[in-house]
């Protein structure tokens, strides 16, 4: 989470905590093409889960018409699940912040319903996803020179 730019002359660097942990209460979503998981949060401790798997066709490795078949049918399958996502999504109400991640592929059909999004190779059952996800969002690797 980035902080608003500023400028300021101080004899040690301005690190918040707000920037680098989770403060408040707030939505964090894990969203991929077979996996949606969705915390509500109270800094780090989550209050409440809701989360689910849509049974989405695995890669196709023939070709011709076959292909092109199965490709649509995933598609449709894909686009179904995110539906289900984005009305879970839509429903939030009384959180400060909303944050989801997810895979590149369909951040995009959820970005409007975020305030920060953010990539991630999160896997497994839904729960045990948005740990994981939750986590590797609030890492922060510092270099000191």
């Amino acid at each position: 989470v980035e902080p608003e730019p500023f400028d300021r002359w101080a004899a040690s660097p301005r690190l918040e905590r707000a920037w680098f942990r989770p403060t408040g209460r707030f939505a964090f979503a894990l969203v991929r093409s077979d996996t949606f998981a969705l915390g509500v949060y109270e800094g780090d401790e989550r209050v409440s889960f809701e989360g689910f798997d849509s049974d989405v066709k695995e890669a196709h490795s023939k070709g011709g018409f076959s292909q092109g078949r199965f490709e649509r049918r995933r598609e449709g399958q894909i686009d179904d699940h995110v539906k289900r996502a984005r009305e879970v999504l839509d429903d939030l109400d009384d959180v400060d912040r909303t944050i989801v991640v997810g895979e590149r592929s369909v951040l995009g059909d959820v970005r409007d319903l975020a305030d920060h999004t953010d990539v991630t190779d999160a896997t497994g059952r839904p729960e045990a996803a948005l740990d994981d996800a939750f986590r590797d969002f609030w890492t922060t690797r510092v270099y000191a020179i």
